[in-house]
């Protein structure tokens, strides 16, 4: 068994979704302390939660907003029970090499398989 399947990380990572984009149903929208290494604390953020897993994603602004857009809906509360494609892309951000998460509206034969985006 690998570590991660062990101890899975806390946050769902962009260099995972850059490999293997997810569909991911909304469940809702909290508040919690993410550890930020830059600044040596923990810092208060709004966290996406998915259905089916424990792991949260960490909602930055580019994040909330490309949700927003994906869905078409201002109001984090009625996110809840729609459902997104979470991927990532690369990107060098201050000389590193980083996969900053996004998501997107489901394709016609994504919301056919899944069930559309209710």
């Amino acid at each position: 068994m690998k570590l991660v399947e062990m101890y899975p990380p806390k946050y769902l990572r962009g260099k995972e979704l850059f490999e293997t984009p997810r569909i991911a149903m909304i469940t809702g929208v909290e508040k919690g302390e993410v550890w930020l290494p830059q600044r040596k604390r923990n810092v208060e953020r709004y966290l996406l939660c998915i259905k089916g897993t424990e792991q949260k994603v960490i909602l930055s602004r580019e994040v909330a907003s490309s949700v927003q857009q994906a869905l078409g809906l201002d109001d984090t509360a009625d996110w809840i029970g729609k459902m997104v494609v979470l991927f990532s892309t690369r990107a060098i951000i201050a000389g590193k090499e980083k996969f900053p998460v996004r998501a997107r509206a489901l394709t016609k034969e994504e919301q056919e398989k899944f069930g559309g985006t209710d």
